[in-house]
């Protein structure tokens, strides 16, 4: 989220939520709260989602369950 710029998001102490331009992951949302667990969305539509959970990789694990496919990766 460094280096992001804020298009509308709603502000809390402790997290980013809300829209940001990235550079270059370009326009994405943002769920985020711990960049050390980042994981990045993408849709087939080109829309990215930022989100930070708990575990990483079991929620990438669940996640590509869920869609029968390989379509979430890390973000580091």
């Amino acid at each position: 989220m460094v280096g992001s710029i804020r298009t509308f998001d709603i502000g809390i102490l402790f997290g980013y939520i809300g829209y940001y331009k990235i550079g270059v992951l370009g326009n994405c949302k943002a769920f985020a709260s711990n960049s050390n667990h980042t994981v990045l969305i993408e849709t087939t539509d080109n829309k990215k989602m930022i989100n930070t959970p708990g575990d990483p990789a079991m929620f990438v694990e669940s996640l590509n369950n869920k869609l029968k496919k390989k379509s979430v990766r890390f973000v580091r």
